[in-house]
This record gives structure tokens, sequence and C-alpha cells, in this order.
């Protein structure tokens, strides 16, 4: 069974989940699921943690990533599951090259920088219109070591993406304009860059009706899609790039 119908499978039981994220302000979703007893509401979008055999691997983010994700006191930032999501995602796809398109403050560049250490290695690409944060994530990933590297890259994203800037990925996470046009275009720019097998990630895709409506969009072209609610209510999508016919 294929990781797409094994995912989609295991999603079943939160079908009530995902309808109140859809009909909720996110910030009521805590107590949301306390009163549902459900009892990890950080963790439960990750699918890597509920899908037996799939998570074979030891490790996760380091803490310093983890102290970055989203709170009060940050509240822009990327939410903890959705952290934990991206490394294990870099962990399955084995993958060495990782363009992330919309970083912040880096709490998800430096999960996927420990993901591919953990892999054996590799370049993570870190796109954005401000370069306010590049300095300290580099310092971060350079304290990394493991022969990991990052090459920032600062300005608009689509139009670094049509320059020929940046190579093949195994993984691509975009996470930058959210409105229609400027998602749909990251898209149209980045698939061509991410490699047969791999996959590329919507963030906030159910709260954020542009990114919801190129999320659909992908899903009637046919491709593998499919879209998880986060503890934040934000949404993450993750589409999947077939392999090749021979």
């Amino acid at each position: 069974m294929s990781i797409f119908n094994r995912i989609a499978k295991s999603l079943a039981f939160r079908s009530k989940a995902l309808f109140a994220v859809l009909f909720m302000n996110g910030e009521k979703l805590g107590r949301f699921f306390s009163r549902a007893e459900i009892q990890d509401v950080v963790g439960w979008s990750n699918f890597f943690q509920t899908v037996p055999g799939v998570r074979v691997w030891e490790g996760g983010p380091p803490a310093y990533s983890l102290a970055l994700s989203r709170s009060p006191e940050s509240p822009l930032s990327t939410e903890l599951d959705v952290i934990n999501l991206m490394y294990d995602l870099s962990r399955f796809l084995k993958a060495r090259t990782v363009i992330e398109v919309g970083i912040y403050k880096g709490a998800c560049s430096l999960a996927i920088a420990q993901a591919l250490k953990d892999n054996g290695g590799g370049t993570v690409h870190c796109v954005d219109i401000s370069d306010a944060f590049f300095s300290p994530i580099a310092a971060a990933v350079k304290e990394l070591g493991g022969g990991v590297d990052a090459q920032f890259l600062h300005g608009d994203s689509a139009a670094i993406a049509a320059a020929g800037k940046l190579p093949n990925a195994n993984l691509i996470f975009i996470d930058a304009d959210h409105s229609y046009a400027g998602v749909r275009k990251d898209v149209d720019e980045y698939w061509p860059l991410l490699m047969p097998g791999g996959a590329l990630v919507l963030h906030d895709s159910i709260m954020w009706e542009g990114v919801r409506k190129t999320a659909a969009e992908l899903f009637a072209a046919g491709l593998p899609v499919i879209s998880l609610a986060t503890s934040g209510g934000s949404g993450v999508t993750l589409v999947f790039k077939p392999l090749a016919k021979e």
C-alpha cells in the first residue's frame, strides 16, 4: 500500500476534528479538543506519529527549533506539530536537498537541517522576501555540522525560482505570500523543481482562502493531495509528485 493511501486511511478517526477546524476559530481549538478528550492536541496532525510502521527512524527537531514554534509571543511562527512533520517528512523522503519558501525565524529551516544531517548531509535553500533572520539561522545550521549547508536567497520567491537560482529538490515547503495569485505563482514556479517521488507542502491551506483554493486546484488536476488540519487550525497540504512512468 502506498504511503499516500496509508496516510489517508489512518486519518478516518480524525474527521470530527477536521470538521471542527473548518468551522471554528483556531484559537478555540485547544478548548474544543480538551472537551472531546483528544489527549495529544499538539502532535495529532503529524501522521508519522500515528501510521503504524512508517516512522522507522530515531531523532527529531533540535530544541532551539522547537523553541521557535508558534506561541502567544510569536503568533506568526509555525505550529509545533508542523515543525515535527517537516522533520519526519524530510527523513521519510531521505531528502538531501530541500527548498523552504518563506522562513520567518527559521523554526522549520532548523528542523529540516537536522533531518538532513540525520540523513547523512544535504542543503536547505531558504528563500524569503526579508533577510532579517538569515544570520541567526545560518549560525544555527553551521553549529549543527554533519555535512549540512544552508543557502539563503533574498527577494521575490517566484522571481528567484524563475531565474534558475535553485536546484531540483526532494522536498519544497511553501509558506510565503498567501494570496491566491501569490501562492499559485509560487506553485507554478517551484513545482518543476520538485523531483519525482518528492513532496510539495503548502502551509495554511485551511485557514487562508488563497492557499486553500490552490490546494483544491492541484487535487482537481489529479495529483495525489492530502490536507491535514493542524493544532493551530491553519492546515497543511502535501502534494506528491508521481514517479516517472517507465
